[in-house]
């Protein structure tokens, strides 16, 4: 298994996390799988190549290479870290962005590719448009070659990387870092790394006594000084704009790595992550004063630190992240090999994870033909909304799954103590009471049950993407005071897997429920536009 890489950038920081950096490490996995660089594209260069795989392909010379491969039946997969059509004007890039034929080239490709991957949820949404095959798979840390190690001890440090790419988004929270330095002068000590070739980091530095700044250097170097420094806190400043919505976990993977807790700004759904302290961007004083608490709780940061650990070592490791590229392969090989018809309809995988915790007698709320577990489990769905349920099953090619017994998430008609396993895909996000269900839920289930759930990632649709994040105090106000919602065939709540694991907490803590979550997934194993979690039954 060949596959050939085009990146008209090879030493750099996307090259690294994106391309060649993970691709290389795919053989660790499957030792068939062999990567080369392309320096130059003709038919004689790709014709040995089983996948043509793009970074950012942004001008003419990549457009027809794709083209070529398309004639020759090579599978083209095309990659984006970030959101091109969105650059803000004060981005050095946008002069070359902005322009439409540059604009034009770049949604040619992604319309060309049988396979599109991107780093986050918001630019899948983003080019959704252009493609329908996309696929998040998510920075991680190449733990082959720099493993994720505990820091214990640290150094008063506050630690920032960027490039000229940055400059705004730094000088957005300047006001809150020169009242910090000067106001912990004897304390603390303040570390960028970037800048201008000149060190000039845009003035901020002349009123930072206690610094220290690093130019711009190679991956490697970067990440050998960023676990050298020890910092205690990585400051991510960033302006919210349709830009850096896309961003990616980068920077929270970095600044985990060198021992720090994160900081960084609301409304930005790939920093909505365990352990990462936001501050309102929209307040000027509210970066300041955040991470002012940080500078003065030790264990504050500790602990936001050990989640943020926790998570990326769970989640975001290469060796981990690499398995979604490995799926990615088999269905470009498939779709060479079988020459599947564009538009066909699509019937989901089954989920692993599902199989394995899902063992006995149990129950699917909501079941689909199309999105089936394969599991012999009794199938619950409620009866006024069956019409719509076959519908929307029969608009995918598949007939209808056929319920056993009519009930809600809310009221279940089964004795107490009485199921191994409660399973639900895409179903809490429209009860109008998610406590309620819970609480439901764990009657019915037996001691050691297993409660399964995905539910949708906050971008995963479109309406969602616009709606704020559900607050915890809406579901307790909801449970103790109960008011009818309906959600129109829609979502009523809108969660984040951190937002589910304090409203399962919550539960817990107010004897509501009795689970211990013992399992989560970023990105479910089954459609992939999903959080999982898996609790059992104390």
């Amino acid at each position: 298994m060949k596959i050939k890489v085009c990146d008209p950038f090879p030493d750099g920081a996307c090259c690294f996390y994106r391309s060649l950096g993970p691709l290389s490490k795919l053989s660790k996995l499957d030792s068939t799988i062999s990567i080369e660089l392309l320096k130059n594209v003709s038919w004689y260069t790709i014709s040995d190549a089983d996948i043509l795989f793009f970074e950012r392909p942004q001008d003419q010379h990549y457009l027809e290479a794709m083209q070529m491969g398309k004639d020759y039946n090579i599978p083209i997969w095309v990659d984006f870290d970030d959101d091109l059509f969105s650059l803000p004007r004060d981005n050095p890039g946008y002069s070359f962005y902005s322009k439409k034929n540059n604009q034009a080239i770049i949604e040619k490709c992604i319309k060309l590719a049988d396979i599109v991957t991107v780093a986050t949820e918001t630019i899948k949404q983003q080019f959704s448009h252009l493609n329908k095959n996309i696929v998040v798979i998510e920075n991680s840390l190449n733990d082959y070659n720099i493993p994720l190690e505990k820091i214990k001890n640290r150094f008063k440090i506050i630690s920032w990387r960027g490039s000229n790419t940055h400059r705004n988004d730094l000088l957005s929270c300047s006001e809150g870092m020169f009242n910090l330095a000067k106001k912990y002068e004897k304390e603390w000590s303040w570390v960028f790394v970037g800048g201008q070739q000149n060190n000039d980091l845009w003035y901020i530095t002349d009123y930072i006594k206690q610094h220290f700044n690093l130019k711009e250097c190679d991956i490697v170097t970067y990440h050998k000084f960023l676990k050298d420094l020890k910092s205690s806190i990585h400051m991510v400043p960033l302006v919210v704009n349709q830009f850096n919505k896309s961003k990616s976990n980068i920077s929270w993977i970095e600044g985990t790595l060198a021992g720090a807790a994160v900081i960084a700004p609301q409304g930005l759904s790939e920093f909505d992550r365990p352990g990462i302290t936001t501050y309102n961007p929209e307040n000027p004083d509210s970066f300041g004063y955040f991470l002012e608490k940080l500078m003065k709780d030790e264990k504050l940061r500790l602990k936001n630190y050990q989640k943020s650990f926790d998570f990326i070592e769970e989640n975001l490791l290469l060796s981990k992240v690499n398995k979604k590229r490995l799926k990615v392969i088999e269905e470009l090989m498939q779709k060479k090999n079988t020459n599947n018809k564009e538009g066909s309809l699509m019937k989901f995988e089954e989920s692993k994870l599902a199989h394995k915790y899902c063992k006995g007698d149990g129950i699917e709320l909501g079941p689909s033909a199309h999105n089936s577990f394969g599991l012999d489990s009794i199938k619950i769905a409620p009866k006024e909304r069956i019409e719509f349920w076959n519908k929307s099953q029969e608009l995918m090619g598949e007939k209808p799954v056929e319920i056993d017994i009519y009930g809600d998430a809310e009221n279940i008609p089964l004795d107490s103590k009485s199921m191994n396993y409660i399973l639900n895909s895409h179903v809490i996000e429209h009860v109008p009471n998610p406590i309620k269900a819970f609480i439901e839920w764990d009657r019915i289930l037996k001691e050691d049950g297993i409660m399964f759930m995905i539910f949708p990632k906050r971008d995963a649709d479109p309406i969602d993407a616009k709606k704020p994040i559900s607050e915890l105090e809406s579901f307790i106000n909801q449970f103790k005071n109960p008011k009818p919602l309906t959600d129109e065939h829609c979502h009523i709540w809108i969660f984040t897997l951190q937002r589910m694991l304090e409203l399962i907490d919550y539960c817990n803590e107010n004897n509501l429920i009795s689970w211990e979550i013992i399992e989560t997934q970023e990105t479910d194993d089954k459609v992939g536009n999903g959080h999982t979690i898996v609790c059992k039954k104390k």
